[in-house]
């Protein structure tokens, strides 16, 4: 009896099997793994992307405080109201709304959060840009990971198909070592994070 269940477990039909769903198997994985790699370069490219927008932006608004600042240090020191005049309709809309609000401190914190607002907007997103590739990265050296492991199992079946006495110790273990890698390997999948 345990002859027969060792010499079906040995058989072509079992090896043939087991090289058929684990080729599927690493194709599905590698498969997986190519989709995550291309979601992590799309994700890494647009944070670069908004990187970039992020820096523009505050080197902009850096020129425009600046600007601001200059107008209004010269229309303090400005003589008359027709020269400080020529200086004030020259603040932007953020610095007006600032005096409007608070004549004593026009630079206030709420002004840089106004004429910063854009580049702190780009730096966010790319941030959680930067994160979601992460999040693909772990996942597709998960996925590599599982690649790795089915490869190994097709390497036994491969070898155990090269052992031609059925009822070969070495032929059983080869099998068996390839079900375990089969079984841990789709374990491991369960365990691949999911990026949201």
């Amino acid at each position: 009896m345990l002859e027969q269940k060792n010499a079906w477990i040995t058989s072509q039909i079992v090896l043939s099997s087991l090289i058929v769903v684990l080729s599927l198997f690493t194709a599905y994985i590698s498969y997986e793994r190519s989709l995550a790699s291309s979601a992590q370069l799309r994700q890494n490219t647009a944070a670069l992307r908004e990187l970039m927008l992020s820096t523009s932006s505050e080197t902009m608004a850096n020129a425009n405080y600046q600007f601001d600042l200059s107008n209004y240090s010269d229309a303090e020191l400005a003589t008359d109201d027709i020269q400080k005049t020529k200086y004030e309709v020259r603040y932007s809309e953020e610095l007006q709304n600032a005096i409007a609000k608070n004549i004593d401190e026009p630079f206030s914190d709420e002004y840089f959060q106004k004429i910063f607002a854009e580049s702190e907007q780009h730096r966010n997103e790319a941030e959680i840009l930067f994160a979601a590739a992460d999040g693909y990265s772990k996942r597709g050296n998960a996925l590599q990971q599982i690649i790795l492991i089915t490869t190994l199992g097709l390497g036994f079946v491969a070898w155990t198909s090269v052992i031609k006495n059925e009822r070969n110790m070495i032929r059983i273990v080869f099998i068996a070592f390839a079900c375990m890698t089969l079984v841990y390997g789709v374990y491991l999948l369960t365990q691949v994070p999911i990026v949201q």
